[in-house]
């Protein structure tokens, strides 16, 4: 930056006012333009290996911890759709139906 602007040189100096405006205003110019050089520089940063390497584990173990969650949930979700499941108990004469059915499909197949 002071290649840019010239420092003052003692015969450009005409009051110490203006003088230490002058520096004022230099010492923000620099700032501003290290502030933005280092920014420029954030954005536009290139990755390493190892920080590629870690954001692909990373996102598999999301992935597999999203796995696990959605399967306990099904898992969850299929319990309670067994204990929903009510147990059909057959009368006697349901029973004493089926029991004649076996009965004449057995005789009329042969072993």
């Amino acid at each position: 930056m002071d290649y840019i602007r010239r420092p003052i040189l003692k015969g450009d100096m005409k009051d110490e006012a203006t003088v230490r405006k002058y520096y004022e205003n230099h010492r923000r110019l620099k700032n501003a333009s290290f502030f933005l050089l280092m920014d420029f520089r954030a954005k536009n940063k290139k990755q390493t290996i190892n920080e590629i390497l870690q954001q692909v584990i990373m996102k598999d173990k999301e992935k597999r911890k999203a796995d696990k969650i959605k399967l306990i949930e099904l898992m969850r979700f299929d319990a309670r759709l067994q204990v929903q499941k009510e147990v059909q108990i057959i009368n006697p004469q349901q029973a004493q139906i089926i029991k004649d059915s076996v009965f004449h499909i057995e005789k009329q197949v042969d072993f």
